[in-house]
């Protein structure tokens, strides 16, 4: 059983100064846009973010249709959006109007967080993915930005091969430059350890998603506020930002209350800037 330890456990490592904290001296906090959709219009979820601290959004696919208005809508704000996720055969239907979007808005790095294949135990389609998305990293490299893979719950157990899927598809990316954005949550959710992840497949991240496990799991109910939860997240966090993370983007999936939400989780993750 795993008990619920709060921050609080850990005093000495939410005090201190990032630069004393990591050993180099740079790592940035966002919110995720998707965790803000009960608040309906985009204006409204970024009015919340901005209300709350934040000055990094994450967005999703639907957020770029018209990539010129929400540049505006992000500018007249003072928030800047650096990440974007979006689902698998989006970005292989849409590659260029992506990256088009991308330099119109600011964004530096392009998250891949739906496979369609995350249930599937079999290593080649995981590696046919790897090599597709290794060749897309290559291409989106060549004009600055970065391509990556975001975790689902179903990327550690061992797979025939004897590996995990998430290292099967990683494995198959002949370019190298393909990236990782660790989601916390559902490596613990999924019944691995957060920091042997980070550590194993340090090479590959650059951000991580901090979502907290409620104390008392039912389906649909996983989640709960950064902080109030089952993960040890000083400890975590730390792990991920000395293993290579640059960015702490904070989600909850789908609370009840956004903005309760968004304020608390920049009161926890802005100690750690």
């Amino acid at each position: 059983m795993v008990s619920a330890i709060g921050s609080s456990s850990f005093p000495s490592l939410v005090a201190v100064p990032n630069a004393a904290l990591w050993g180099h001296a740079s790592v940035s906090i966002a919110l995720q846009l998707f965790s803000m959709r009960r608040l309906g219009s985009i204006d409204a979820q970024l009015e919340a973010s901005r209300n709350a601290g934040f000055k990094i959004v994450e967005c999703l696919q639907i957020h770029i249709h018209e990539p010129s208005i929400f540049r505006t809508m992000l500018d007249v704000r003072g928030l800047e959006c650096t990440t974007l996720h979006v689902e698998y055969q989006f970005l292989i239907d849409n590659a260029g109007s992506i990256l088009d979007a991308c330099l119109i808005v600011g964004i530096r790095s392009v998250f891949v967080h739906d496979l369609r294949i995350q249930k599937v135990r079999d290593a080649s389609q995981w590696a046919r993915a790897g090599s597709r998305l290794g060749i897309l990293a290559e291409r989106f490299s060549g004009s600055g930005i970065e391509l990556g893979f975001h975790n689902g719950g179903d990327c550690f157990d061992l797979l025939k091969s004897g590996r995990s899927p998430i290292e099967e598809l990683f494995r198959s990316d002949d370019s190298g430059l393909l990236k990782w954005q660790a989601d916390i949550g559902w490596i613990r959710l999924s019944g691995a350890d957060p920091i042997v992840w980070l550590r194993r497949l340090k090479s590959r991240l650059v951000a991580a998603h901090i979502k907290d496990v409620a104390t008392s799991v039912t389906r649909g109910h996983e989640w709960t506020d950064v902080g109030d939860g089952i993960l040890v997240l000083p400890l975590v966090i730390r792990s991920a930002v000395q293993e290579g993370a640059r960015l702490l983007v904070a989600e909850h999936d789908d609370p009840e209350h956004p903005e309760r939400f968004a304020n608390s989780a920049y009161l926890y993750l802005s100690r750690f800037t």
